[in-house]
């Protein structure tokens, strides 16, 4: 992403005016997303067609195609429309379609036909051979991030997965949706496994250089904190598509180490001071390099990356880590209206102020509210909002955060937010726990009452302590879970949220309840030699096991694991056993 020629990868946001189309609308920065806006999205988003063939330059990264792939997920988040997620599935299915093939692909630099996309062309525009057309780095599991965001939507849009996608399955990864969703799952395991994991990540989870000469002849870097975001756009959103399936605990416990590591020694390395008593942030585009990020793709995709990873819960953040960023901007970067300085410090020589940020800053407004209205303004007064759909959406997208109490709104008074882990997944019939934070801001000192919102029936909640006093502090939230609660997803696109209600207003935090029924068996039969179980009522999608044991006496743990497998979309499971010659009667039963 860096746009100096040494590194090699160009500037791919296009702020360009286009002017063959009516141009994306925003009518107010505050209030509920109106039907004007989303249409306005709508019809400029009919005329972006996903790429048929090679493209290169981080074109399905953080290029036009990625970004209109990303800012179709975005807003599908806003308005639960199957129409924007059918437009995002179609792009999703073209980035799989352009991916290498590992048949009759392209050569890489490893020597393989690896499961990648290309970056860059066999041969420059005058003809000689390019040297680094076997390069493919960061921006790969970018685009891996944006196909596993719509893996992700769909599963969390439950009402959709046995209904047909209606575009007619075009390259057979699967025609209803959740089958779509297992494709690109699957698909995107598929390049971590053969590449990235492969090559990009040591014994401690971190991303590092390949150590091998034909990648270093590439000439370039994976240390730089912009790529490592790109790269952790991949590793987290496959993370959550597997714990929303439950399929892959291994899979899981690895993507977010990896995530958290790259975390880790990204705000090990923030220099924090203070302008005029608030704490703000300056820091490097790479570690070691010295002087100030600056304010283009690279500082976008750190805020990007570092923002998505605190609203997931599970990597350690506080808010008192995240509020430094929205100051920066406002105190530091806001050099004048509708201008903000080229690096991160607030200074731009030798370049000059910029009219416009880039999209992936917006997402700090949860952590500084006056933050939105400037960086709203100067895009929507420069002309990117309206010609670009990365930044229309992600406007939209706080605009309605903040319409549900999720970001703060306060401009210049106190406020407060809350957060809990996205996602929580357990079996009907048990209890689990999570925290739920008050966080503070402007100096909030108010008393804060937690509830739920919209729980599912057979679902309860007891927070410890149910109210937090003197605006900050940590509630235990436990949620209980009956034997009769109906298995399924539940999340903000059913209206599952947590609440904090205090005398300025209330605010709340999204949470994911993946609750899993039990497994029932309906019939068995001996056919032959085999033994055969039947039945139905299982998590579709996840995986099962089936236990036997010859003494019902003794506890799950102790049984034998005798087959495993996954259930079908209906939920139903069928497994064969074979008999052994002379066996004792044998109890079997179906678990997670």
């Amino acid at each position: 992403m860096r746009i100096l020629l040494l590194i090699g990868l160009s500037l791919a946001f296009s702020t360009a005016s286009l002017t063959c189309r009516a141009s994306m609308t925003v009518q107010s920065l505050n209030g509920v997303v109106t039907a004007t806006e989303i249409s306005s999205y709508k019809t400029f988003m009919a005329g972006q067609i996903p790429p048929t063939g090679q493209t290169y330059d981080n074109t399905l990264a953080d290029g036009t195609a990625g970004m209109d792939c990303e800012s179709l997920g975005l807003m599908y988040e806003v308005t639960n429309d199957p129409a924007i997620l059918n437009e995002m599935i179609s792009f999703a299915d073209a980035f799989i379609a352009l991916r290498n093939n590992t048949n009759t692909g392209s050569i890489m630099w490893t020597g393989s036909r690896d499961p990648v996309w290309l970056t860059k062309p066999a041969t420059n525009s005058d003809g000689s051979v390019n040297t680094q057309a076997g390069y493919a780095g960061c921006e790969n599991n970018d685009i891996v991030g944006h196909i596993a965001f719509c893996a992700r939507l769909i599963l969390q849009s439950p009402w959709l997965w046995n209904a047909t996608v209606p575009d007619g399955d075009p390259h057979t990864y699967g025609a209803t949706y959740f089958k779509r969703a297992q494709t690109y799952i699957a698909q995107m395991d598929f390049t971590q496994d053969a590449y990235m994991l492969k090559w990009f990540i040591n014994q401690n989870f971190q991303i590092v250089a390949p150590a091998s000469a034909a990648w270093t002849a590439e000439n370039e870097n994976v240390n730089a904190y912009n790529r490592q975001m790109m790269f952790l756009n991949g590793f987290q959103r496959l993370s959550e598509c597997h714990q929303l399936l439950g399929d892959s605990p291994a899979r899981v416990a690895e993507y977010d180490a990896i995530v958290k590591a790259a975390i880790v020694t990204f705000t090990a390395a923030l220099q924090p001071y203070t302008t005029n008593g608030i704490p703000a942030y300056n820091w490097t585009y790479a570690p070691g390099s010295g002087g100030s990020e600056d304010n283009t793709l690279h500082s976008t995709y750190d805020i990007w990356g570092i923002t998505r990873a605190w609203e997931s819960g599970r990597y350690g953040l506080s808010n008192a880590t995240m509020v430094p960023f929205a100051n920066t901007l406002r105190n530091v970067m806001n050099v004048s209206t509708n201008h903000i300085s080229y690096y991160v410090n607030g200074t731009s020589s030798p370049n000059s102020p910029r009219n416009f940020i880039y999209p992936g800053w917006l997402p700090a407004a949860n952590f500084g509210s006056q933050s939105f209205a400037i960086m709203a303004n100067m895009d929507m007064a420069q002309g990117s909002q309206g010609s670009t759909p990365i930044y229309d959406a992600l406007i939209l997208w706080v605009k309605n955060a903040r319409f549900n109490g999720l970001y703060p709104t306060n401009d210049n008074t106190a406020d407060f937010s809350i957060s809990t882990p996205w996602m929580q997944g357990t079996a009907a019939g048990s209890n689990l726990t999570c925290t739920v934070s008050v966080n503070p801001l402007a100096g909030f000192t108010g008393t804060v009452t937690l509830s739920v919102s919209h729980l599912p029936k057979g679902v309860a909640v007891i927070f410890n302590p149910s109210s937090i006093i003197n605006g900050s502090g940590v509630s235990t939230l436990t949620i209980v879970v009956s034997n009769s609660a109906a298995g399924g997803i539940y999340s903000l696109t059913n209206g599952l949220t947590v609440l904090g209600s205090s005398s300025i207003g209330t605010r709340t935090t999204p949470v994911t309840l993946v609750v899993k029924p039990h497994p029932a068996i309906v019939s068995t039969r001996v056919a032959g030699t085999d033994f055969v179980v039947s039945g139905t009522n299982g998590f579709i999608g996840a995986t099962y096991y089936l236990l036997g044991s010859t003494n019902l006496t003794l506890p799950p743990g102790q049984w034998t694991t005798l087959a495993t497998n996954v259930f079908g979309t209906n939920g139903t499971f069928n497994v064969t056993n074979k008999i052994a010659t002379g066996s004792s009667r044998c109890f079997f039963t179906v678990q997670y």
